[in-house]
């Protein structure tokens, strides 16, 4: 709330170089107080719920919101959105210990090679238009608070919204060997809301790579392994997809059957897949486990082997190739992790693009959907 300066834990979790010197919490909520006081803008205060369903939809809290008044956009009326320049300290290249803070680190030449890169990328990204277009109702009502904090967007029922400006670090954990992924794109917007972007006024198309880390261990160990890793489980069932995918990733990344069992179960809650399967007690997660693990013979060393983050590096780095070959032509490719939103019109690019990338880093093509 307002004024409340005693318990700002979550402020200070955001690493220093994510943020200039006069961003403390105590700042940030003594100006937006200050506003509030001279008519500026209006707040419409969230709060904490400490059960999951006391806020639909929602598991922990609600966002307190903040919107101009009708007197600062007089005061701002000079402006247009082409003059407002969103401005990020230099630091592209970010390297996080195990608790999750910047960490200082020397330059390489392979370091400066991805700075490069991604300053590069981040040119083109800033010199795009990149727009949500044909929203309805349904999109607005379920989607209010992504719409609210990346776009444009004021409540006014618009169908086309503009994404606000933005800028694509990689963070690595712990050493450069681990993690690597982009953020600061799209990676947070809703699955619903992707098909939606447009590029420069083109309508897009998404692409992703199925089964991307089984299938990486797989071409690891010199299988060319081509069927979908989730659905090959003993008695496999379709609505379960999902929850098969949750338990590759936790057991990728988990040090043992105990801390993985953990894992999924506070997965599945947070997701609302436990109700497929009446619970989330060991009873009813450990065969589904077990059935993957079996169904995946080949690869089982890897489960509870803590591979997940040097996988990542991988996929990284295969994105990495995939932005700079179409940045190099001019042509902004949007990233997810493992997954490429393009002009339609490329489709048949992104694919060989992605086919190409994938198959200089194992020797075999991957599956793309």
């Amino acid at each position: 709330m307002p004024g409340d300066f005693k318990a700002p834990e979550w402020y200070a979790l955001i690493p220093a170089d994510e943020k200039l010197p006069i961003h403390s919490s105590k700042f940030v909520v003594s100006t937006l107080d200050t506003m509030v006081e001279h008519g500026l803008i209006v707040q419409y205060l969230g709060q904490h719920y400490d059960s999951k369903d006391e806020l639909t939809n929602k598991n922990k809290s609600e966002l307190t919101k903040i919107h101009p008044t009708d007197y600062l956009k007089q005061q701002l009326n000079f402006l247009t959105i082409d003059e407002l320049v969103y401005v990020l300290k230099d630091g592209e290249i970010i390297l996080r210990d195990s608790e999750g803070v910047s960490i200082p680190f020397d330059d390489t030449p392979d370091i400066v090679s991805m700075r490069n890169d991604l300053v590069a990328y981040n040119d083109l990204l800033g010199q795009s238009e990149i727009q949500l277009a044909g929203l309805v109702s349904d999109d607005r009502s379920l989607h209010t608070d992504y719409l609210l904090r990346n776009t444009y967007y004021n409540y006014n029922n618009a169908r086309n919204v503009r994404l606000r400006p933005m800028r694509v670090r990689r963070i690595f954990n712990v050493d450069f060997d681990h993690g690597g992924r982009f953020y600061g794109g799209i990676e947070n917007m809703p699955s619903g809301l992707r098909p939606k972007l447009t590029i420069n006024g083109q309508p897009t198309v998404e692409l992703d790579f199925a089964s991307y880390q089984l299938r990486m261990l797989y071409h690891k160990v010199g299988i060319d392994y081509r069927r979908d890793a989730y659905a090959v489980a003993a008695g496999y069932r379709p609505e379960h997809r999902d929850i098969y995918k949750s338990i590759v990733l936790i057991a990728l990344n988990a040090e043992n059957e105990f801390n993985c069992l953990a894992g999924i179960r506070n997965d599945l809650w947070e997701k609302g897949l436990d109700n497929l399967i009446g619970g989330t007690d060991d009873v009813r997660i450990k065969p589904l486990l077990t059935n993957l693990i079996n169904a995946h013979a080949p690869i089982s060393e890897y489960m509870y082997s803590g591979i997940g983050l040097e996988l990542q590096r991988t996929d990284s780095d295969i994105a990495n190739c995939v932005l700079k070959k179409f940045r190099e032509r001019g042509v902004l490719v949007l990233s997810v992790h493992d997954s490429f939103v393009i002009e339609a019109a490329r489709v048949k690019e992104l694919k060989r693009v992605m086919r190409s990338c994938y198959l200089v880093k194992f020797g075999f093509y991957p599956v793309i959907k």
